[in-house]
């Protein structure tokens, strides 16, 4: 993984989360129309982006330095934290769980499609 990374260049990361940034955009639009289980969908997704905040700074941490995304995961955190104390009220721990466990799969899932486009660029 660490070789697949240090081999995608910044344009290559930046394509990548671009993607990543459409499909929030894109459940963000879903949720105004005010479509099927959508804020349970965007709960999931912001979940999954907030556990990925997390994912920046133990990479951080690992690598004992900066990592891409570092400093935009500190400014985010503030309002992550907000965010997920929004949910957690909204929510009965087992939705909260279960919507949770969804969107870090999807996140996975997403990541590795993103990360393929990105390297498509190369």
């Amino acid at each position: 993984m660490i070789e697949h990374h240090s081999a995608l260049g910044t344009k290559d990361f930046a394509i990548a989360a671009l993607e990543e940034l459409m499909v929030l955009l894109a459940a963000t639009c879903y949720v105004l129309i005010d479509g099927t289980y959508a804020m349970q969908l965007w709960s999931a997704l912001f979940l999954a982006f907030s556990v990925h905040l997390l994912v920046h700074i133990v990479q951080a941490v690992c690598f004992r330095g900066y990592v891409p995304g570092l400093v935009s995961t500190i400014l985010l955190l503030p309002y992550s934290f907000l965010g997920v104390e929004s949910i957690w009220y909204a929510m009965s721990a087992m939705e909260l769980t279960l919507w949770g466990a969804m969107g870090i799969v999807l996140m996975i899932a997403n990541l590795r499609f993103a990360h393929w486009l990105g390297s498509k660029f190369m």
